[in-house]
């Protein structure tokens, strides 16, 4: 009857024949080196049977039993000492499965042979654990002996992309929110200035309407931009920037000519904040065009 064995490594379940009792061997899966345990029979009480075997026994002659003690109440007929000792299924010739003592000496003269079992399923290539070197199944991203995570040990160029998208995505995300709320200020600021128009009896009331009209135009068209932005896209980026570039140049030919021409502060004021709000939006803009590049 093979031994039974529980590999202490990898859990497997093995069978080893009988002749390995008590000798050491390697598990076929992990390669672990265990010691095989020696069975213990229960031995039940026995006689000894005597007979005669002078005439077909040489040894019986000289007073000498060739036959084995059997078990009381057994009706088994003993077994010859030649057969004590052998293993069951053993080749008439002896050794184990056609292997003499010698070859069984040589394979041992290391640790032992390993476990001649067919594996139930395929074997997966193994590799040591960086932290703990115990040897693990080749792609685990945990070690199951020292948990530890190996995502740390990834390329820094792969968490350094996925830093690059989440950067690219919240620039592009309060950039377009910057261009959807200012143009809505606007509007509304416009639609307040229309309802007070053409609520007085103020002349030229009627003609009012018309322009808040025409500059209602240019900030729709930077909310469609900024709704663009905030979709990823990147063009959208590229011609804000273009318009925000022209934007700050009129900006800064506005705050010349209030020093040059006619000096009013409140002229100075609005120029000067504008400029200021157009050099942080050109700063946002060109961070979306950086972390993009970067994600390539």
């Amino acid at each position: 009857m093979p031994i039974a064995v529980l590999c202490p490594k990898c859990s497997k379940k093995l069978a080893a024949p009988d002749a390995m009792a008590g000798k050491k061997a390697k598990c076929p899966h992990c390669g672990q080196v265990m010691q095989l345990p020696v069975p213990r029979p229960a031995a039940p009480p026995t006689q000894e049977v005597f007979e005669d075997l002078s005439r077909s026994d040489p040894l019986g002659a000289l007073g000498v039993s060739s036959r084995v003690s059997a078990p009381i109440g057994s009706t088994a007929p003993a077994r010859s000492s030649a057969a004590v000792g052998a293993p069951s299924g053993a080749p008439a010739g002896g050794g184990f499965g056609g292997f003499d003592a010698q070859q069984f000496d040589e394979m041992l003269a290391d640790v032992g042979p390993r476990l001649d079992i067919k594996p139930t399923e395929p074997q997966q290539e193994r590799f040591p654990c960086p932290v703990c070197h115990e040897l693990i199944v080749r792609g685990s991203v945990k070690c199951r002996f020292c948990n530890t995570d190996f995502n740390q040990y990834l390329p820094a160029k792969k968490n350094g992309s996925s830093t690059a998208a989440q950067k690219f995505r919240s620039n592009m995300n309060n950039l377009g929110a910057v261009w959807v709320a200012l143009p809505s200020l606007g509007l509304g600021l416009m639609f307040f200035i229309g309802i007070a128009a053409s609520s007085s009896d103020m002349p030229g009331a009627e003609s009012i309407a018309p322009a808040l009209l025409l500059l209602s135009l240019p900030l729709l068209f930077w909310i469609v931009l900024g709704i663009a932005t905030c979709r990823q896209a990147i063009w959208a980026v590229w011609t804000g920037l273009v318009l925000n570039y022209i934007g700050l140049v009129g900006h800064v030919i506005a705050i010349i000519s209030i020093f040059l021409i006619s000096f009013e502060f409140q002229k100075l004021f609005y120029s000067v904040t504008g400029l200021i709000i157009t050099i942080l939006i050109i700063k946002l803009a060109h961070q979306c065009i950086y972390w993009k590049k970067q994600m390539r």
